[in-house]
């Protein structure tokens, strides 16, 4: 159990990591700034922590609402053992739906937001 929650934070480290040097990258290449890969490195170094923040509460929000997407499934499955059909369809498509929906647009907004961390450096989020 230990080594599984080490191995997914590292991982979840690395990834980000590469996240936001490619953010960089792709910044930098969008503002005609030339750089070498030493000095784009210096860049990321010297304006991480916008960004690190950002995706940190990025993180926080996507785990928050992950486990509100839990619940609902867990309140669905409910109703359907105990048979309330009609309390079922009502959950499923006036909570359930709209939420998956939104989860397109809550995903779109907390990818932007990284983006405008890395591109204005006074700019983060937390």
């Amino acid at each position: 159990m230990l080594t599984g929650t080490a191995y997914l934070l590292f991982t979840v480290t690395i990834v980000s990591a590469i996240r936001l040097v490619v953010l960089f990258t792709a910044v930098a290449t969008y503002s005609d700034e030339l750089h070498t890969f030493g000095s784009l490195l210096g860049k990321v170094k010297a304006q991480l922590k916008g960004p690190v923040l950002t995706l940190t509460f990025v993180y926080a929000l996507d785990i928050a609402y992950f486990a509100l997407l839990v619940a609902m499934f867990a309140l669905l499955i409910f109703l359907a053992i105990k048979d309330y059909f009609g309390l079922f369809c009502v959950v499923r498509l006036l909570l359930l739906v709209p939420l998956i929906v939104f989860l397109v647009y809550f995903s779109f907004l907390c990818s932007i937001s990284v983006v405008v961390a890395v591109a204005e450096p006074d700019c983060h989020g937390g």
